[in-house]
């Protein structure tokens, strides 16, 4: 979902950060259309999520829980 396991094709789950991805950028589009300026905030942190490189960073279970508790 994060792009942490894409390397290992058995456990990657592409196929549902793509789904994602084309969602938020349709969502993203429509809210253009519609006026807003701003960008959808869940989806821009959702990027952010996926951005995040290094040692230190926690692995895939750990990041959905931060985002889903982010989300509310």
């Amino acid at each position: 979902m994060f792009g942490r396991n894409d390397l290992v094709p058995e456990v990657s789950q592409s196929g549902m950060a793509e789904k994602l991805i084309a969602d938020g950028n349709q969502i993203e589009q429509l809210r253009q259309e519609l006026g807003h300026t701003e960008p959808f905030q869940p989806f821009k942190r959702y990027q952010e999520y996926r951005q995040m490189r290094g040692a230190n960073v926690p692995g895939e279970p750990k990041l959905a829980a931060q985002f889903l508790e982010e989300l509310g």
